[in-house]
């Protein structure tokens, strides 16, 4: 502007000097009139040039000011006046159509950064998006939980964020390769878990590397249990048909001449065969479980049916009350007597039951007591067998429903134990749509919680 008016005033000083020279020649006896009216155009003219400087100063602030608006997020179109049209009559209106457009883009812009984080957050996998030099520029909720990190993450070398050395592996290989890399990872802290991670990379400009995580804990433990289940089927089923063949094979050779032998082989062989099927037998039962669909599942089961739980815990206790007296151990049965009625499967639940209060009794020594009780919470029956028996380690109370799983193996089978009674009791709970908990201290005795569900 400074030279806008540098340059106007030159010309309009030079205009007057030579309108001035040329009258001093023409006309000599207008000399004085002359002068004075040079002196007048000259500083009518500085006047104009300073009004016209002030007008585009003052509309270049306001374009600046617009400018600067429009940088902070401020498109609305009632912002822009007119006094813009001095110097060209479409400069507000190019102005409103730049915020109009301008604000449609962010618009979008916005819209899509809110449903990618939507997205990005209600994903059950990890992700995390690095640079190229190694800075973290994107993490969801679940690699949060998953690695166990703190909000400030964000523009920070990864190295220093994620404490877990198979995945700094992981990115470091993949952004050096520029290639797609699988790997399973282990997670010992807080808890132990195993997650398979992929990674992506983009191609320029970017050249970022996307890490997407897959919890695959679960998948694992199947994988373990799976594993156990067919370990421990086969030892089951080996040992008393490996005592049942052996001692087959020795009255074969001859035992039965001797008749004290021979009727203690037998037992044996009875004993063992017995055995066998009890293990196949709750195997049959579990098989069966698992097959079935749920209380609360889409499809009704014709074999629900209404049930009294007081009147099935009566006839179960009664049905062991010999073995109770047997081993001299005091019983105690408090049974609410206005207990609603469930829904459920007779014979699983009078099988959930025999399983419960016959442990209870097998794992108490004599003199000790044995407790059942039965109440409503919240629209919930509850049962509660307890007893004041060996009691079950803290280490061991997470795997107790597992099959075949057994705290003491020896005392388990000289007892009679398959294995599989708890996993069974376990299986019958979750069918009727509900849920079973322990307490238990070892050497103090074990309380089952069941809750069944009444509607």
């Amino acid at each position: 502007m400074k030279l806008f008016r540098r340059n106007f005033l030159y010309i309009v000083v030079l205009i007057s000097l030579i309108i001035v020279a040329l009258s001093f020649f023409s006309f000599p006896e207008l000399k004085k009139t002359i002068i004075i009216f040079g002196i007048i155009l000259f500083f009518f003219s500085f006047l104009i040039c300073y009004q016209l400087e002030k007008n585009f100063q003052l509309i270049l602030e306001r374009i600046i000011n617009y400018s600067n608006l429009i940088s902070k997020g401020n498109f609305q179109k009632n912002v822009f006046d007119s006094t813009l049209d001095y110097l060209n009559p479409h400069i507000s209106s190019t102005f409103q159509d730049l915020s109009s457009n301008l604000n449609d883009l962010f618009s979008s812009l916005e819209k899509e950064k809110n449903e990618l984080e939507a997205i990005l957050d209600a994903m059950s996998e990890g992700v995390i998006v690095v640079s190229r030099n190694g800075i973290i520029t994107l993490i969801n909720n679940s690699a949060e939980k998953m690695f166990q990190l703190d909000e400030d993450y964000l523009n920070k070398p990864y190295w220093e964020m994620i404490r877990n050395k198979q995945l700094h592996e992981l990115i470091s290989e993949s952004l050096e390769n520029k290639t797609e890399i699988k790997k399973e990872i282990n997670v010992i802290y807080p808890e132990e878990k195993f997650y398979f991670a992929n990674t992506i990379s983009l191609e320029k400009p970017s050249e970022e590397i996307i890490t997407v995580i897959f919890d695959i804990t679960e998948f694992k433990k199947l994988e373990r249990i799976k594993a156990d289940f067919i370990a421990n089927v086969s030892h089951e089923l080996r040992t008393p048909l490996t005592s049942i063949k052996g001692y087959s094979e020795t009255l074969e050779d001859g035992a039965f001449e001797n008749a004290d032998e021979q009727r203690q082989f037998q037992k044996i062989i009875t004993r063992n065969t017995n055995r066998l099927i009890s293990i196949v037998s709750d195997l049959l039962i579990l098989s069966e479980l698992e097959g079935k669909d749920t209380l609360f599942g889409e499809s009704s089961n014709e074999e629900f049916e209404t049930i009294n739980v007081n009147e099935i815990i009566k006839q179960t206790h009664a049905s062991l009350k010999r073995k109770i007296k047997d081993k001299q151990i005091e019983e105690s049965v408090e049974l609410e007597a206005d207990l609603p009625q469930i829904k459920g499967i007779k014979f699983f639940l009078e099988q959930m039951f025999t399983n419960l209060i016959d442990n209870a009794v097998k794992y108490t020594e004599s003199g000790g007591k044995v407790s059942i009780r039965s109440s409503v919470n919240e629209g919930n029956v509850v049962i509660q067998i307890s007893d004041t028996g060996i009691g079950i380690p803290k280490d061991d109370q997470d795997r107790i429903f597992e099959r075949f799983y057994r705290v003491d193996k020896n005392r388990s089978r000289k007892i009679g134990g398959t294995g599989l009674g708890l996993s069974i009791v376990k299986h019958i709970v979750l069918v009727h749509g509900g849920v079973i908990s322990l307490v238990s201290e070892e050497g103090k005795g074990s309380e089952f919680i069941i809750e069944l569900p009444v509607k």
